[in-house]
């Protein structure tokens, strides 16, 4: 997480250069804050960390759970955020190795402006 090399089937397929890349079983597209923070796939993971307080994280936290030296959250609540974070990845990584996602996923029929993260990918 830490190092931004969490694989997606958005990233795949702009780094295969694929024109219709596809779309996360949910139907959005599939970037790393959409799966940590946004899928409904992974809800129930992401239930310990729907409170408000996580709510409104730096993007560097979102993202990498690299928290900032002027966080409000206790220790508690960090090793809530990063546990949650892991779970919800390494379900997402077997569910993406298995084969698993490919067979819920949607392809885009159209040629529209592939998305990108926050951090530029």
């Amino acid at each position: 997480m830490l190092t931004g090399g969490l694989m997606t089937e958005e990233r795949d397929a702009r780094h295969r250069k694929d024109k219709n890349p596809a779309l996360c079983p949910c139907g959005a597209s599939p970037t790393v804050l959409h799966i940590s923070w946004e899928c409904d796939i992974y809800q129930d993971l992401r239930k310990p960390i729907s409170l408000p307080i996580y709510q409104n994280l730096p993007t560097c936290t979102k993202y990498s759970a690299i928290i900032t030296a002027d966080t409000n959250l206790t220790n508690q609540q960090i090793i809530i955020l990063q546990e949650s974070l892991v779970s919800i990845w390494q379900n997402y990584i077997g569910d993406f190795k298995t084969g698993h996602r490919s067979e819920m996923s949607q392809s885009k029929t159209t040629d529209e402006e592939k998305s990108f993260d926050q951090n530029g990918h």
